[in-house]
């Protein structure tokens, strides 16, 4: 089998979920990231990630409500030699800022 020569494409989704007491109404944003990377149809790979973070409030959890402030980034790594390397970089550097991998898919 032959390796692709196509650039691996990375896809970056950063967004708040945002969790609601109803007890006191207060709001908190909980920062999550997707990564998405792909070279083709046989090898692509997804990693979700949120922030480590206490969301209990008055004993009790409180509820996701909605996202917000969504930004994507895309861009193209050429060099074959150094798709994963840049991509566990990527990923490394959200789990260094406080982030956890709760959905990891590689194919």
């Amino acid at each position: 089998m032959e390796r692709s020569t196509e650039p691996m494409k990375v896809n970056i989704d950063e967004y708040d979920v945002i969790h609601y007491c109803y007890v006191c109404r207060q709001e908190a944003a909980q920062p999550r990231a997707v990564i998405s990377m792909s070279m083709d149809k046989e090898v692509n790979g997804e990693v979700h990630l949120h922030k480590r973070m206490s969301l209990d409030h008055h004993g009790g959890p409180m509820i996701q409500d909605h996202r917000d402030n969504f930004h994507t980034r895309a861009f193209e790594i050429d060099d074959e030699t150094e798709n994963y390397e840049t991509c566990a970089r990527i990923v490394m550097d959200y789990v260094n800022k406080g982030f956890d991998i709760t959905y990891l898919k590689l194919g």
